[in-house]
């Protein structure tokens, strides 16, 4: 293993610039980190892919030409994702230096609303529209990856972003554009190239705790806050209502697990979130402040 810092390569999407990642680079970056945040202007508007892809490959192999033995970790939002996984296909050879890949909101099942630029004559629209899917799944199997998605992405949606046998996680409460300044992706991002296994959460035992609080609903508020969230990226959260309070259990994907309403006061529901992030405090990476109590 390298000792070298490692090289970030973080790249910006369509109709971007990379200043709107520098926040995120640098929450991400340890000391000494080299941190590459390729500029594609105009570029990334009208396309094509293989002119972003040439670019971004050029730029990032004078980088790793000059740090020979520097570790890679590789960030990509959107259609950054994108370029970075035509160019880790282009070069098998970058493979043992790569410590992590973090994809945030890439459609790797295509944008559908991009069609309508392929209608024009660009061959960007066409480009975004892509399946990649398959070719996420090989890379998968050959390097860490990890897919984060906005729960409220409307661009690339999770069901979008999804791909067989590649880690998802659904940070809730964020849209497309969130993903690049997010607290709670910059938790994620730094465990995931700290190659620190997330423990497990005990889903059965707070479900347990939760069912002590009332019957399960099957159908809570769409938009609950996060109260908790935990290293695999299980949440569990809240809502405080005038006729009820809820707590519900999502899987790292999004899926509800549990969820429970309470009539009248909040106060047991919340009692209950701050005893459990107190009991479960290994496998909590991010409590709201309130639940910190």
């Amino acid at each position: 293993m390298s000792t070298a810092p490692p090289v970030l390569f973080v790249q910006h999407g369509w109709a971007d610039r990379a200043h709107s990642l520098a926040r995120l680079a640098d929450w991400l970056a340890p000391p000494e980190t080299i941190s590459i945040l390729p500029d594609l202007g105009p570029r990334a508007l009208w396309g094509p892919l293989q002119c972003l892809v040439d670019h971004v490959e050029e730029v990032a192999g004078a980088t790793l030409a000059r740090e020979p033995t520097a570790p890679l970790w590789i960030v990509g939002h959107s259609l950054g994702g994108v370029i970075w996984l035509e160019l880790l296909e282009r070069h098998p050879e970058w493979w043992p230096r790569v410590e992590g890949v973090l994809l945030l909101g890439v459609p790797l099942g295509g944008v559908a609303r991009a069609r309508w630029l392929g209608s024009l004559g660009l061959t960007l629209g066409r480009e975004l529209a892509a399946d990649r899917r398959a070719r996420a799944t090989r890379l998968a199997a050959q390097l860490p990856l990890l897919l984060l998605a906005g729960e409220q992405d409307t661009v690339a949606p999770p069901a979008r972003v999804a791909a067989t046998s590649v880690p998802l996680i659904c940070v809730p409460s964020t849209d497309h554009r969130q993903l690049r300044s997010s607290w709670l992706v910059a938790l994620l991002g730094r465990q995931f190239f700290a190659r620190l296994a997330p423990p497990p959460t005990p889903t059965a035992a707070i479900a347990e705790r939760l069912a002590a609080l009332g019957d399960p609903q099957p159908c809570p508020p769409r938009r609950l806050s996060p109260a908790l969230l935990f290293r695999d990226g299980t949440t569990l959260r809240f809502a405080e209502q005038r006729h009820g309070s809820w707590v519900a259990l999502l899987t790292a994907s999004g899926a509800l697990q549990w969820a429970t309403r309470a009539e009248g006061r909040s106060a047991p529901l919340r009692q209950c979130i701050q005893a459990l992030r107190q009991e479960h405090a290994s496998a909590v990476l991010w409590a709201a402040p309130w639940a910190e109590r």
